[in-house]
């Protein structure tokens, strides 16, 4: 990417998005960035992430804006004429979305539908979204991915599906990246490992969920943001997978955090959970952080995060 581009990243607190915004804007790209900063986990935690990525930087605006606001949206983009967006803005949660379809829904369909149509309007060249590799259900390695088994999945798979259509029907390019379970500092505190860590470093029993025998395909931060912006030399309309190819079960994912605290977890075996698949695994194989030192990193980021009960999960 050229340097003059103007690059609006949506969701710009997520985990994700902050990651992606940080490395824009230590490259000098000319960034906006976007979000609600709802309370489905700390905010806190998202007020940070602003912080470190670079607000404050002569080359960094951050405004609060929900995308479900269309004149909002419209403002934005009139005053802006973005180049290439960035959209990681969207309701996650597998088990979210069990409870809470109609938010998910609002966020996830009519969200991602107000960005396509701002992309079309104010002829944003392209477009990079946030889809998942909860998309392939249980049958791994079917690219249809035709069969959902979770109501988030289902709307990550639309998203890819209305893309395609705005693609054909108007030519700009639209790039999806499924991720894999990214996973690191800053991290999302409901997600397995920084889950995961800070239960067993309280003493709490970690539900093994069908016996621990799930699998998972592990995506290490910084991995999964150097793709993110690889994908802005991708034309057309593409589907990415940002994932290692590399699936471990819990139970080996517990005993690499367990090295990494020095702490034996507690842990009880249950059975399988609605809407959870059993294996992630990546068709493409990415090279990039080993799982151990990923973790390694992650755990130390935790223990100065949560030094002297200063903060917490």
């Amino acid at each position: 990417m050229k340097q003059n581009v103007r690059i609006l990243v949506t969701g710009c607190c997520g985990f994700i998005g902050a990651a992606v915004v940080y490395r824009l804007v230590k490259s000098n790209f000319e960034v906006t960035g976007i979000d609600n900063l709802n309370d489905y986990y700390s905010q806190t935690l998202k007020n940070e992430r602003l912080a470190l990525s670079g607000l404050g930087a002569g080359n960094y605006r951050f405004h609060i804006i929900d995308i479900k606001d269309q004149k909002e949206l419209h403002e934005l983009f009139n005053l802006n004429k973005f180049h290439i967006v960035y959209h990681f803005a969207a309701q996650a949660g597998v088990q979210y979305s069990l409870e809470n379809p109609e938010d998910v829904m609002h966020q996830n369909i009519n969200g991602f539908f107000n960005v396509l149509e701002m992309c079309r309007e104010y002829k944003v060249g392209k477009l990079i979204y946030a889809s998942s590799s909860s998309v392939y259900g249980n049958e791994h390695g079917n690219d249809n991915c035709n069969s959902p088994i979770s109501f988030y999945a289902a709307t990550k798979k639309c998203n890819e599906v209305m893309a395609h259509s705005y693609h054909k029907l108007h030519g700009f390019d639209c790039i999806g990246l499924r991720f894999y379970t990214v996973y690191g500092e800053m991290g999302r505190p409901d997600m397995a490992i920084l889950k995961f860590i800070n239960m067993i470093v309280n003493g709490k029993e970690i539900e093994l969920y069908n016996n621990g025998e799930n699998y998972r395909d592990y995506t290490y931060i910084d991995d999964a943001v150097s793709l993110t912006i690889k994908a802005s030399e991708l034309n057309g309309y593409q589907i990415v997978d940002v994932g290692k190819g590399n699936p471990i079960s819990t139970n080996e994912l517990i005993a690499e955090i367990e090295k990494a605290l020095g702490k034996k977890a507690k842990t009880k075996r249950v059975g399988k959970i609605l809407g959870d698949v059993e294996i992630t695994k990546s068709p493409s194989q990415n090279k990039g952080v080993s799982l151990e030192e990923g973790i390694t990193k992650t755990v130390d980021w935790y223990r100065e995060y949560t030094r002297n009960g200063k903060r917490n999960f």
